[in-house]
């Protein structure tokens, strides 16, 4: 079974992967990082390594109730060094995504590193099998409806980095995630963007985050009309989702099964 998961955006995580690198400044209190060091002595093994799970890839084909999924929240799907040592494996949980007994579950991937979707999808076009799921469904027009794809920014240089590539990808559900939100983002556009998450980070050595931060951000998903939610402030969490402007902010996409 996948963990249920107390994330506020979604059901359950799926990790056929696990393990991830540092590559900005967002990265610095990870999350994963401080949860796989707790518990590396029982698992046997550690955030540094990236480790395919062969026995979790089909786990939601045996789901029988439908939920949201966020793949891979201890690692990066698009990883470089699983792009470089085992693109076969990324395949493989695309496939799954892809599958039509998965057709129930919505699928959320979030990335760091959006750019390396050219490089998987044309590995696959060109390697994986013509009639395996992925390649069936990249081959009439994208990802299918229930497989979202988002990036994660922190900053001015994430957002000017991370969206372009992100808008190459063929999802119906493209969303950004604003996490851990460090400074002011000017997004130029949300143009080709479905959903939009904003949080400040949380845990130990929580860096501060400004409300106008959020504002400012909210204010323009209202004006492109995007669905926007605000997961939380930073440090101690709260009990239920934040008040903002004498509201709570917990839009989803319309997508939503």
């Amino acid at each position: 079974m996948g963990d249920k998961s107390k994330i506020q955006w979604t059901d359950a995580t799926w990790n056929p992967v696990t393990g991830c690198s540092k590559i900005s400044t967002g990265c610095k209190n990870c999350y994963a990082e401080r949860i796989m060091q707790r518990f590396a002595p029982r698992l046997g093994y550690s955030f540094n390594e990236i480790l395919c799970h062969y026995d979790r890839l089909m786990q939601p084909v045996h789901w029988r109730k439908p939920r949201m999924v966020f793949v891979n929240s201890m690692s990066d799907l698009f990883h470089d060094e699983l792009i470089n040592k085992n693109m076969a494996f990324i395949a493989r949980v695309l496939d799954v995504c892809c599958d039509a007994r998965c057709e129930k579950h919505t699928f959320q991937i979030l990335t760091k590193r959006p750019e390396n979707w050219a490089i998987v999808s044309n590995w696959i076009a060109e390697n994986w099998p013509g009639d395996s799921p992925v390649n069936v469904c990249l081959e009439v027009g994208g990802l299918p409806e229930n497989t979202w794809i988002g990036t994660s920014i922190e900053n001015q240089a994430a957002a000017d980095k991370r969206i372009a590539p992100l808008l190459n990808i063929p999802s119906v559900c493209r969303f950004i995630s604003v996490e851990p939100i460090l400074s002011p983002i000017e997004i130029n556009t949300l143009e080709g963007i479905e959903w939009v998450i904003v949080g400040g980070e949380s845990g130990p050595g929580a860096r501060p985050m400004q409300d106008d931060w959020v504002r400012e951000i909210r204010d323009q998903c209202i004006e492109e009309n995007v669905p926007f939610f605000f997961k939380q402030r930073s440090g101690k969490k709260e009990k239920g989702l934040p008040i903002l402007d004498g509201k709570t902010w917990d839009q989803f996409p319309k997508e939503t099964p």
